[in-house]
């Protein structure tokens, strides 16, 4: 079970919210939040902190775009298992998330704790 857990979202008040959520469905995880992905970014490219355990990652960001975010972990090759959220997932774009080796699932948002029941059973 994740014990680590990342938000990136550049929305404040969206990591705050899904902080909570995440916390009722996963109690004894200990939170990183980012609103700026690209430090995030070089967090994981440098390894100056522990790696997450699973990340939850905004596709909307003006700095960059969750895709490109995905395509940097492939890039130099950091694995962390990942949620995407995002208010505008079409099949199409599941479909071609799904193809980055780090993401497990995509979510519309909210994030709701049903939607995360999953995670209880998972070894992420």
């Amino acid at each position: 079970m994740a014990k680590r857990v990342w938000l990136i979202d550049d929305d404040n008040f969206q990591n705050r919210v899904n902080k909570k959520t995440i916390t009722k469905a996963l109690p004894d995880v200990e939170f990183h939040i980012y609103q700026e992905p690209l430090v995030a970014l070089i967090e994981l490219k440098t390894s100056k902190t522990e790696m997450p355990d699973l990340l939850f990652l905004d596709m909307n960001m003006p700095a960059i775009s969750g895709e490109d975010f995905l395509s940097q972990l492939d890039l130099y090759n950091i694995i962390v298992p990942t949620i995407i959220l995002s208010s505008s997932l079409t099949e199409e774009m599941r479909s071609k998330l799904k193809q980055f080796r780090n993401v497990i699932k995509c979510m519309n948002k909210p994030l709701t704790t049903s939607k995360l029941a999953f995670l209880k059973a998972c070894t992420v």
